[in-house]
Order: C-alpha cells, then sequence, then structure tokens
C-alpha cells in the first residue's frame, strides 16, 4: 500500500508540474524543470506536514502515536530537502531571468510584478515563509527540540507549498499568450476573489480529509494498547 502510495502521489506531483510545463504559450512557465520542482516540493513538504498532524493528534488524544527522535528525524529530512529544493528553485530563476533567451520572459515576469502579488507571493510566502523559516526550525536543536516549533515549522512548510502553487495556477496566467492572433491583445487584468461555489468546493475537499482523518484515527490501530502517554513539549 505504501508502495502504491508513492507511486500515485509521485505521478500526480509531476504530471501536474508538467501541465504547466508544456504551456508553450505562457512565456513564464514553459520549462522542462517544473516537474522536478513540483515533486520536490512535495518530497519535502509532505513528510513535514504528517510529522506535524502527527503531533496534533497526540496532543488531541493524549496518546503517543510516533516517538519524538523519529520525529525529529523527520523535520531534518524535510528541512534538508527543502534546502535542496530552494537551491534547484533559485538555479532554476536564474537560468530563466537572468541566463536564458526565452521569448517574452522579461516582459512575462515584469507583467506579473504590475499585475498580481506575485513577487510579495514568491518572497514572502514561498521562500520567507515556506522555505527559510521551516529550514531553521527543522535543522536547529535548540528549535526542533520543541515540538510547538515542530508544528509551526509543518504548518509554515504547508503555506509556502500552497503560496507556490497559487502562483503558478493563478499568477502566472494573468501573462497573455504569445501566439497569434493573442499577441497582439493586452487582456485587461482584474481582480479575483473565489465564488462561493468554490468557496463550498474548497471547504468540501477539506471535509472530506478530515472525516477520513478521524475515522482513521478512531477505527485504525495507531497507539499502542493500554498505553496513554503525555507528549514531550
Amino acid at each position: 500500500m505504501a508502495l502504491i502510495g508513492i507511486l500515485i502521489s509521485l505521478i500526480h506531483q509531476s504530471s501536474l508540474g508538467a501541465t504547466y510545463g508544456i504551456l508553450k504559450s505562457r512565456p513564464v512557465w514553459f520549462k522542462p524543470s517544473m516537474p522536478i520542482l513540483f515533486v520536490l516540493s512535495a518530497v519535502a513538504v509532505g513528510p513535514a506536514v504528517t510529522m506535524g498532524l502527527a503531533i496534533v493528534v497526540c496532543w488531541a488524544t493524549g496518546r503517543r502515536t510516533v516517538p519524538v527522535k523519529a520525529l525529529r528525524t523527520i523535520a531534518r529530512f524535510s528541512g534538508f530537502t527543502l534546502m535542496a529544493y530552494a537551491y534547484f528553485k533559485f538555479w532554476d530563476l536564474a537560468v530563466i531571468s537572468y541566463y536564458g533567451r526565452t521569448p517574452g520572459t522579461e516582459k512575462a515576469f515584469s507583467l506579473l510584478y504590475q499585475t498580481s502579488p506575485y513577487g510579495f507571493g514568491f518572497w514572502v510566502g514561498e521562500v520567507a515563509v515556506g522555505i527559510v523559516l521551516p529550514v531553521a526550525i527543522f535543522l536547529i536543536p535548540r528549535f526542533n527540540r520543541n515540538l510547538p516549533n515542530l508544528v509551526l515549522g509543518a504548518f509554515a512548510a504547508g503555506i509556502g507549498i500552497l503560496v507556490h502553487r497559487w502562483n503558478v495556477t493563478v499568477s502566472g496566467l494573468t501573462v497573455p499568450p504569445d501566439f497569434s492572433p493573442g499577441v497582439l491583445y493586452q487582456p485587461e487584468v482584474a481582480a479575483y476573489w473565489p465564488s462561493l461555489a468554490e468557496w463550498g468546493v474548497a471547504l468540501g475537499i477539506l471535509g472530506y480529509a478530515m472525516l477520513a482523518l478521524t475515522l482513521a484515527i478512531r477505527y485504525l490501530p495507531l497507539f499502542p494498547p493500554h498505553e496513554t502517554t503525555r507528549m514531550i513539549s
């Protein structure tokens, strides 16, 4: 089951990145590195979110599921993987923005910064909150010994990955296609806010996930029998 889950996750993340990687008409996202960045970010953030969720479950139930030493090991793994992800991310940005000669890229990034919160989302949401803060918490011993700090790092890493997906799927689409006949047409950029139906879909997905988690905690043998331990804070 674990092997099947890993394969499905890898296929999902790589194909999701490839979906935007092949959008040649969008000069910002046309790059073969997009699937790699999607997979690497998922590998880095997925264990961190699972670790944070395990700690929250232990707090809520008063019973320990995973030893603290294992949680710190997962945190260090996520920290080093986030560093690798940041390395590839900045090299990719440098190649596309400064060393590359992709037509329309410079104009596309200029349009992004002028008409969308892409700059703030990238440097604050993705880099500061999603990479720098979790790496510091996960890899510095004085921070990763404290379980609330690990939950904070996992939450920050999750926020960073959400902002990255948002920047790719929404902000990047403000750049108009560069093929004819749309090359001479500059569409007006308007503010966007999710509709009630979109909020309902998002909350419904979150509700189903929480229902599945609740049923798993209730019926799966996650806890040692007849053992109630207090988590170390």
